[in-house]
Formats: structure tokens, C-alpha cells, sequence
């Protein structure tokens, strides 16, 4: 009697990993491009807390107009290294944080995109009047 598994089986098994395979992969695909866009939108909260770090450490600037700190900027002063620009959909985060103080002395910070940026959803670009994240803060940051 042979001991070992006929071409059929063999072929059976390979079948039956293939169909798997073909299942598994849109789903891991799903889950790296969903992990990617919130790493994206984690990092641009980076910002924005390095931009609350500075307006606490400058908190005699007028905020009144608006500002806007580059993320250049944000890293020269040391409130950011170069790893943190990194952009997970690829090149480098070159856009500025917007800081504007409402009626009510609260600060909204919001990140926008260069048009060299590629977006958290994948595109290249500025804001199109989109905001993808802002956080406000009472007081002085």
C-alpha cells in the first residue's frame, strides 16, 4: 500500500487555498487602506497639538486676524522632527495649521493641505473649503 496524497487531493487542497486567498485579500486590503487614512488623520492631530504647544508658549501673539503656522515652522521652533511629517499615503506633510480665536476666546485649529499634499483620502491637493479634522479649545491654547 502507497502512503502519500494522489494529484487529485493535492489539487483539491491548492483549490480550496485559492478560494480562500481570493476572499481574504479585498478584506486585508480594506483594513490597510482604512488604518492608513486614520494614521493620516492621527498625524494631522499631531499638528495641531504641536500648533496648541505653540500658541501656549507665545500667548501674547494677536491670534485675533488668524494665523497660520507651517509645519516647517512647527519643526524649526522643535515642536515637530522630521519623522512626524511623514505622510502615510506617501511623500512628506508640507501644509500649514490655521489658528483662528472666535468671539467666545476659543482657538480652532485646522489643517490644510498644500497642493503637493496628498489628502488623507488619497487625493492630491488643497482644501476645497473642507476641513479633514479641527479641534477648538477654550482659552489660551
Amino acid at each position: 500500500m502507497k502512503k502519500g496524497f494522489t494529484l487529485i487531493e493535492l489539487m483539491g487542497v491548492i483549490i480550496i487555498l485559492g478560494i480562500i486567498g481570493l476572499i481574504v485579500t479585498p478584506i486585508i486590503q480594506g483594513l490597510i487602506k482604512e488604518n492608513s487614512e486614520t494614521l493620516c488623520l492621527d498625524q494631522i492631530k499631531v499638528f495641531e497639538r504641536a500648533a496648541k504647544n505653540y500658541v501656549s508658549a507665545h500667548p501674547y501673539a494677536d491670534y485675533s486676524e488668524g494665523k497660520e503656522l507651517s509645519l516647517e515652522d512647527l519643526k524649526n521652533e522643535g515642536y515637530l522632527d522630521e519623522a512626524q511629517l511623514e505622510n502615510p499615503k506617501g511623500g512628506v506633510f508640507t501644509g500649514t495649521v490655521k489658528i483662528e480665536i472666535s468671539t467666545s476666546e476659543q482657538y480652532k485649529y485646522t489643517y490644510q493641505f498644500n497642493e503637493d499634499d496628498t489628502r488623507c483620502d488619497g487625493t492630491k491637493g488643497q482644501n476645497q473649503n473642507v476641513q479633514e479634522n479641527e479641534s477648538t479649545e477654550n482659552g489660551e491654547g
